[in-house]
């Protein structure tokens, strides 16, 4: 018996390496995958990589870079897995994606409460859409090319000038747009969408360079052991119940000043 399991550990350690899986992660896409103030990875994403590293029993590293970089340290191979991204065509000529979906991340036009109810979408027309960079100017001009936008440069700069009330209206991902609301302490309350306003789904998949296949079979095949309820957890954790997890850490009010601080430092007794 002892002689077997040695030899599938052998098989495996042949098979598969002993080195940590690389994964690498942008930063700016918050709540999904970020670096915290502690300068550690963070977010949705990160923490669905680590349940399936620890159903499969295997040790991953997390690398940060920004979005470009993130692409092309998989093409180089300085990475072994890209966090979670959009699937392309354009991708698709250089990455492989995970079958199974990481999230599936849902966007609405959110608009403030306060001056705007929505009956239907029309009613969003009068105003300047703010949207970030990339496939929302697409969706934009197929679907509703007749209405205003202003376009930034991150899904982050888009949910600022939001909040700060340079455009009425955003086109957002739920997460997103909740964790900058509950982060900076907006009245959640005023800020809504529906159903109405609903405009998309895209999903996040974790990919791999093309064609390296022996990774993206374990990857799957790994996927497999991560139940419904533990993802459900997991998007509860970073949505509904963020402000009770990750913002509290955050913010706590400090017990000490920092003048109390040095003063308890130089007091020897």
């Amino acid at each position: 018996m002892k002689k077997i399991i040695l030899l599938t550990f052998l098989f495996f350690t042949l098979l598969y390496g002993t080195d940590p899986i690389r994964i690498v992660y942008n930063t700016d896409t918050p709540p999904l995958k970020f670096t915290d103030i502690e300068n550690k990875p963070n977010g949705m994403l990160i923490d669905i990589w680590k349940l399936w590293a620890s159903k499969n029993n295997l040790s991953i590293e997390f690398i940060e870079a920004s979005w470009d970089e993130s692409l092309q340290m998989i093409q180089d191979e300085s990475a072994d897995i890209h966090a979670g991204l959009y699937y392309t065509k354009e991708r698709e000529k250089f990455l492989d994606y995970t079958t199974k979906p990481l999230y599936n991340n849902r966007n609405y036009f959110f608009y403030d409460t306060t001056f705007l109810n929505v009956e239907k979408i029309d009613d969003l027309k009068p105003f300047v859409v703010g949207i970030s960079n990339g496939y929302p100017n697409e969706f934009m001009e197929k679907n509703y090319p007749d209405f205003k936008v202003q376009t930034y440069k991150s899904s982050d700069a888009a949910s600022k000038a939001f909040l700060k009330g340079e455009v009425k209206v955003v086109l957002s991902a739920m997460p997103t747009l909740s964790y900058f609301l509950q982060l900076n302490k907006f009245n959640i309350e005023n800020y809504k969408y529906n159903d109405i306003s609903y405009a998309f789904t895209k999903h996040y998949y974790g990919a791999v360079k093309q064609g390296n296949k022996k990774l993206l079979k374990r990857i799957d095949e790994g996927f497999t052991k991560l139940s419904d309820q533990e993802l459900k957890q997991i998007e509860k954790k970073w949505t509904s119940e963020l402000s009770n997890y990750y913002l509290q850490k955050e913010y706590a009010q400090p017990i000490l000043n920092e003048k109390q601080k040095k003063y308890l430092q130089e007091k020897k007794v």
